[in-house]
Order: C-alpha cells, then structure tokens, then sequence
C-alpha cells in the first residue's frame, strides 16, 4: 500500500507492506497504476515478554534507536513483532 500520510506504515501492523510516498509518486500511481520501486532489505524485532509497567512502547523503540542508530533503518523495512504502538512509533523513526 502507498499513501502520502506519514501514518501510511501502520498498515503493516495488519500484515501488509506500506510505504509513504511523495505527491508526484502518488499522480504517477493515478495515471499508470503502477510503481516501481526497489524492494527494502528487512530488519526484524521479536519483543516478547511482559512490559514492566513503568515502560511504554515508545520506550522500547527508543531503546531500539539507542541500539542500531537513527541511520541503521533508513532504507530498510522495519518488521516489528509487537504491539501497535510500537508500530506506530517506529513510523516517525523512518
């Protein structure tokens, strides 16, 4: 799936690949309706546990950051097994 909206990766919390895209990818969509697009290499995160409940989702994907670095994941397909706000989260990360 492709959108404009900077929440567009939040579709893949329902198993989907979603990338945001600028408004002239988006006008070539309309009028041809495809894209070409280069596949991204993939990060995976399995969080599994319980959460001690002085810590959110955002703490885990700033700790995620802290380990690989804001520049690890540019370019890359972030595959987070978790909640979705943590998905979310890691939205505003790439």
């Amino acid at each position: 799936m492709f959108g404009t909206d900077s929440h567009t990766c939040n579709a893949g919390a329902f198993g989907q690949f979603a990338s945001g895209i600028g408004n002239t990818d988006a006008g070539f969509i309309l009028g041809t309706g495809k894209l070409l697009i280069k596949v991204p290499p993939s990060i995976r995160f399995v969080l599994d546990g319980e959460m001690p409940p002085y810590l959110l989702a955002k703490d885990l994907i700033l700790h995620i950051i802290g380990e690989i670095t804001v520049a690890g994941a540019c370019h890359h397909y972030l595959g987070i097994t978790a909640m979705l706000t943590a998905i979310q989260c890691s939205c505003a990360v790439t």
